[in-house]
């Protein structure tokens, strides 16, 4: 069977956090329980400053809104919102989140499917910009306005849905667009923005073309009377967890064998690309139109306002998680099976039946003196034969033991808590934000933590490294 190595790719703050601090991250998990997630909140800044500098160097009008459905934390929705930008919600809880944490509501989204009428009023209350997904939802909320205070005036964006995407439960096709223009030329109180859509998969080329289509629909909507300039192509811009070489390996090699049980998978997230997080939305703003000229320069010429969805590619390298082993037994197969503490509800990709495919790290613990390679998968302590963290065999360079940490890098998005729970009635595990000061490292409590801590460490709970 061939041994496959998939060291994950650190950055800075990560690579810090094990070579400087691994007292620390012991120190975490024995006091906070396994798993904890760790947040680290200065590379969610750096990757804002990257996002919103494509958009400058290209003179582009654009508007930035976090995805917070990619990881629930209070480090996300603060730090986002303390760097001027806005916030995607897709409930009412989120957007009370987003408000919570400082986003006025004239900076915050409010996407997903079919609404519930509490989230409408609120987006209305506040300013909120509403993507509306289908003209029966278009009309509960002209509905709605009856019983709203005068004061309220819905901004909206009206969600296409492209050919290509046809069996997406997202967005209208044009008939049903063209619907939505005609009860909104009656609807005063309705003030249509732009238009958006909603694409599966990460292809810059399709955005690219959603992008010309929806300029030529605005236009038109202008000639019809509507003053709209918005146009929202969310989010799915992509994330490298891999080297190059390492990805393709994978693809090459990749083999029931290699996993626990002889398991298969459909499908995996794209590991590696070519293209990641600001750099796939300079790759678009810089694509080339068939009628001459770039994407970037039609945006500029019909002055339009691009917003954007991102979510992963805003928590890039933000966030590790942490498991305690409890023990490894062999299996009737060879191989060993390293159990922890915690379940696979604490790295979501499940949740897609798919795997997290990046080697977790091994971080011995004092005394711990085991080193003999092994080979073996990753289980939860859960009473779930599926629960399996990492079901691919894993090569250690060392046995894990008792006490021991498997760390799973780049776990901020989307990995680390869109699956948890309180199963076994196990607690949900907590979020700790790590970030440096002029005093020094400091960490905090997810729940506790302010941007400001991060300029003068003067946090009352903060604990100093």
């Amino acid at each position: 069977m061939s041994i496959l190595k998939l060291p994950p790719l650190l950055a800075p703050p990560i690579q810090s956090a094990l070579e400087q601090h691994t007292g620390l991250l012991h120190q975490l998990a024995k006091a906070f329980g396994s798993p904890v997630h760790v947040m680290f909140p200065e590379s969610i800044q750096r990757n804002i400053h990257n996002f919103q500098t494509v958009l400058e160097k290209r003179s582009v009008e654009g508007h930035i809104l976090y995805a917070l459905k990619a990881n629930k934390s209070a480090v996300a929705a603060d730090v986002s919102a303390n760097a001027g930008i806005g916030l995607d919600a897709s409930s009412l809880a989120e957007l009370r989140h987003g408000l919570a944490h400082g986003a006025p509501g004239s900076r915050i989204g409010i996407t997903g499917p079919i609404k519930d009428a509490r989230l409408l009023s609120l987006a209305a209350l506040h300013g909120c910009l509403v993507t509306i997904d289908a003209l029966s939802e278009l009309i509960s909320f002209k509905n709605l306005l009856n019983r709203l205070d005068a004061s309220a005036q819905p901004r909206i964006l009206l969600r296409w849905r492209p050919a290509s995407q046809d069996t997406s439960r997202f967005g209208m096709p044009k008939a049903e667009l063209d619907e939505c223009l005609q009860l909104l030329a009656s609807s005063p109180r309705l003030k249509l923005e732009g238009f958006s859509f909603h694409l599966g998969g990460y292809s810059i080329e399709e955005r690219a073309q959603g992008i010309v289509y929806l300029a030529a629909a605005l236009e038109r909507a202008r000639n019809a009377g509507f003053s709209c300039t918005k146009l929202n192509i969310g989010g799915g811009m992509t994330v490298s967890y891999l080297e190059a070489g390492t990805w393709r390996e994978f693809l090459t090699k990749n083999a029931p064998e290699l996993f626990h049980s002889g398991r298969t998978f459909a499908d995996f997230y794209p590991y590696h690309t070519d293209f990641p997080g600001h750099q796939f939305l300079a790759r678009l703003l810089d694509w080339p139109l068939s009628h001459g000229g770039t994407v970037a320069e039609m945006l500029r010429y019909k002055r339009l306002c691009l917003l954007l969805e991102p979510g992963r590619s805003l928590l890039d390298q933000a966030g590790i998680t942490l498991f305690r082993v409890r023990g490894m037994k062999r299996s009737n197969h060879g191989h060993g099976i390293v159990t922890v503490e915690g379940s696979s509800f604490s790295l979501s990709e499940q949740w897609f039946n798919s795997e997290f495919l990046p080697d977790p790290l091994l971080l011995k613990a004092p005394g711990n003196t085991q080193r003999e390679p092994v080979l073996a998968c990753v289980s939860g302590s859960t009473c779930l034969e599926q629960d399996m963290v990492s079901w691919r065999k894993i090569a250690w360079e060392a046995t894990p033991e008792p006490g021991d940490l498997l760390v799973y890098a780049n776990t901020a998005g989307y990995q680390m808590d869109s699956n948890e729970s309180a199963f076994h009635h196990n607690p949900i595990p907590e979020k700790i934000a790590v970030f440096q000061t002029p005093r020094g490292v400091v960490w905090v409590r997810d729940n506790e933590f302010s941007s400001l801590d991060m300029a003068d460490g003067l946090h009352p709970g903060g604990q100093h490294v």
